[in-house]
């Protein structure tokens, strides 16, 4: 991963940690202190913000894919523990939206993220086609209709 990236990326924690919500995901999880000793049993791979934020300043990923994988980690954790239903994935579900509205410049610039908006948008306009005003019943929108769902198959 390039520096700008990294520079971004810890941006991006930093801007995560601001948030209040932020807080329980932010230390790393210690067996004995808050978390019962099952906590281990079921998440096999605990993480926490800070964790993620020395390991790209130690410069330990080796790639984007493996730092968001670790970001993920952090509300998929939550999930798988505490359950949809819980106050604390309520709270990992707010950091969450955050961080995709922050990260979203970094993940544009990535082919995948790229690829991902070109079919949202292709999706959009295609909905504006379909359902456009100007096409009405008439013999010559069903046809131009016909034609449009070919050219997309």
């Amino acid at each position: 991963m390039d520096y700008e990236t990294r520079k971004e990326l810890i941006d991006v924690i930093n801007e995560l940690l601001k948030h209040p919500a932020s807080r329980i995901f932010a230390q790393k999880i210690v067996p004995g202190n808050d978390f019962p000793p099952e906590y281990f049993e079921i998440i096999k791979n605990p993480m926490d913000l800070n964790t993620i934020k020395t390991k790209i300043e130690e410069q330990q990923y080796r790639s984007l894919k493996e730092c968001i994988d670790d970001i993920e980690l952090v509300w998929n954790n939550a999930e798988k523990y505490y359950g949809k239903k819980s106050p604390v994935f309520s709270l990992a579900n707010e950091v969450h939206k955050l961080f995709k509205k922050i990260y979203r410049p970094i993940y544009i610039r990535t082919v995948h993220g790229f690829c991902e908006e070109a079919y949202k948008y292709r999706t959009k306009i295609e909905n504006l086609i379909f359902n456009s005003p100007f096409l009405g019943n008439s013999s010559e929108a069903q046809s131009l209709s016909a034609n449009k769902k070919s050219l997309i198959k």
